[in-house]
């Protein structure tokens, strides 16, 4: 999830008096070296982040990055997983009390 912030003076003084909220460090930063920054930013709460990559995607300007992980598979549990939904793939048939070996 992201949110908009409006990058004023005042701003800058909330984000760095609220720092450990919105997962940033400023203390190393004077504020005579950030100045009087206008305009707006981005800022990605993590505490929402679904990891799903669109925000990195869609940035305008590519300061938005990801770590790319791949998925383990899980033990077979009979159940279908969102990749097969996604595929088309579904059952003929309700899986109901499914084992690794098939319906019993």
């Amino acid at each position: 999830s992201l949110n908009r912030i409006e990058f004023t003076p005042e701003t800058v003084q909330h984000i760095r008096d609220n720092q450990e909220c919105f997962g940033v460090e400023l203390d190393e930063v004077a504020a005579d070296e950030l100045g009087v920054v206008t305009g707006s930013a981005m800022l990605k709460d993590e505490t929402r982040c679904i990891r799903c990559g669109l925000c990195a995607m869609r940035c305008p300007v590519g300061t938005i990055t990801m770590e790319s992980y791949n998925f383990i598979p899980a033990e077979e549990t009979g159940l279908i997983s969102v990749e097969a939904i996604d595929r088309g793939l579904r059952p003929k048939a309700p899986v109901v009390g499914a084992t690794a070996g098939g319906p019993k």
